[in-house]
């Protein structure tokens, strides 16, 4: 109970512009910015160039989408993790990539609170994502999922051991009386013996 009341309270910003995943999705935001663009920057081009080797894998509309990407090069990376201008922008953000990455290779889909048509942690060329609204609600769906089954493991637990408990207090009680009745029949047993 407690638990479900501090997850709902923890992942209730869909916006994470508060809570536990606003760092995975600052580090979103930060990947969002380099991959599969090039960007001028002071007189220089920057950015993750991305090798996304089948387009038809996504629909005419992504297409059109990905036509906007002037980023994608054959001698690009398949992941933003390779991609060198992103990992000096991380400033020790490692576990979150790793988390993103988690995230995309489970759920299907990019970015917790905003997400993309492309994948950016696991290999682009994995295809389309199922959504482009990121991963939250998976994530928040994935987490419940977990906590009722912890629930149901704690009741049964819990069960098992307040029926071993009653069960011990019963043979306790059922010892005690016989030891009672025994007692009682030697002493009757002793009177007529006398």
């Amino acid at each position: 109970m407690y638990a479900d009341n501090y997850v709902s309270k923890e992942l209730s910003d869909q916006n994470c512009t508060t809570g536990p995943l606003k760092v995975a999705n600052d580090v979103f935001d930060t990947a969002q910015q380099y991959w599969c663009k090039n960007i001028d920057l002071q007189g220089q081009t920057v950015g993750c160039p991305c090798n996304i080797q089948n387009k038809s894998q996504w629909s005419p509309a992504d297409q059109e989408i990905l036509s906007t990407y002037n980023g994608i090069s054959s001698t690009g990376t398949n992941s933003v993790d390779d991609c060198v201008i992103f990992q000096q922008e991380l400033n020790g953000n490692s576990d979150e990539v790793q988390f993103l990455k988690l995230i995309e290779e489970t759920f299907e889909c990019t970015g917790i609170c905003k997400g993309d048509i492309i994948y950016y942690f696991s290999d682009i060329n994995r295809g389309p994502t199922d959504t482009t609204q990121g991963c939250y609600i998976q994530i928040r769906d994935f987490i419940f999922h977990w906590l009722g089954l912890c629930h149901i493991y704690s009741i049964i637990a819990f069960s098992i051991e307040l029926a071993s408990t009653i069960f011990t207090f019963i043979n306790f009680w059922i010892d005690k009386r016989n030891k009672q009745k025994y007692n009682n029949a030697q002493r009757i047993h002793n009177k007529e013996i006398e």
